[in-house]
């Protein structure tokens, strides 16, 4: 086989393959906005209910609450120092780091999880 027809064969190959991830991604973005909605749904259930997990045959689904801090952005920053600078004028970088750091609003995320059983 040439060159020229190596190449040839290689990028159609490569267009079949580009065309079939595209192909996979769509599906499978359709497929995650799927399982989101039913996990918002689970959520919804199990938060109501009080239910903490669910036994199934390929392992439990746990209810879960996770805490992930407020990011560190400039609105933030400048609301903490002035609400620091204005109780004390004397300055330090590492309290004001402190402070700040220590002040981030916390939110709560929930999910659904699959723990499947373990094989022995």
């Amino acid at each position: 086989m040439s060159t020229k027809e190596e190449l040839v064969s290689n990028i159609k190959e490569w267009m079949k393959v580009e065309s079939d991830m595209k192909a996979l991604q769509k599906n499978l973005k359709e497929c995650r906005a799927r399982k989101k909605s039913l996990a918002d749904g689970l959520v919804t259930i199990m938060k109501t209910n009080e239910i903490d997990c669910f036994d199934l045959s390929e392992g439990k689904l746990l209810y879960t609450k996770t805490k992930v801090k407020a990011p560190v952005n400039k609105k933030h920053l400048m609301v903490c120092l002035e609400k620091y600078f204005s109780q004390d004028s004397n300055i330090n970088t590492d309290e004001v780091c402190d402070y700040i750091l220590e002040n981030r609003s916390v939110k709560e995320n929930e999910s659904i999880r699959h723990k499947p059983n373990k094989n022995i």
